[in-house]
């Protein structure tokens, strides 16, 4: 029906879509943020020093995003934290949160809380310059402020893919490496939080 490409002087890469009640899209991947109409005209691109994970819309029009963001202040690694981003219906930044929890990070998978809150795993180095790293989740308010965080494993290799809700419970799946093997095995967690 129609193919819209969008570019920002860099690599560009759609990593998340969501729907937005006037059908247009919010697109999230390559450091940048771009909102469109139902027929995929831009609207509105905001970029950021990191990476865009996911994105949700919330009844308002406004939308937020789950990245990664360099704040590298290690001489020996580079240093990542989660970030959390809120944009009002026209693009403009509400707000910002930034989550440091380790050595090296990894965001995925947003979702949304029945309280207007938010919550999102991510990948964390167990131990600094170690190769265990563990499958986290934290859990925000509905302005991004932490309120609670947990662990789920700490399992050599795990890789989290996706989180969602149901029936109040929230259910993760991902990859994980299992102890004595180089096999990776899917990893399916059911969780209250």
């Amino acid at each position: 029906l129609w193919t819209k490409a969008c570019s920002h002087g860099s690599v560009y890469a759609g990593l998340d879509v969501e729907v937005a009640s006037d059908n247009g899209f919010a697109v999230v991947g390559g450091g940048a943020i771009t909102r469109t109409d139902s027929l995929g005209n831009v609207m509105w691109t905001n970029q950021m020093n990191g990476d865009f994970t996911d994105v949700k819309f919330l009844g308002d029009g406004s939308c937020v995003a789950l990245g990664d963001k360099d704040v590298s202040s290690y001489a020996d690694t580079n240093k990542i934290d989660f970030v959390l981003e809120k944009y009002d219906a026209g693009g403009a930044l509400l707000w910002e949160r930034t989550y440091n929890v380790s050595y090296l990070d990894g965001s995925v998978n947003l979702c949304l809380t029945p309280d207007g809150g938010f919550i999102f795993t991510g990948t964390a180095e167990f131990q600094h310059n170690s190769d265990m790293m563990n499958v986290l989740v934290i859990r925000t308010d509905a302005y991004g402020n932490k309120v609670a965080m947990k662990y789920l494993d700490n399992t050599q290799g795990s890789i989290p893919y996706g989180l969602i809700r149901q029936n109040g419970n929230y259910i993760y799946y991902g990859s994980t490496l299992m102890p004595g093997s180089m096999d990776m095995y899917l990893e399916l967690l059911r969780f209250t939080f």
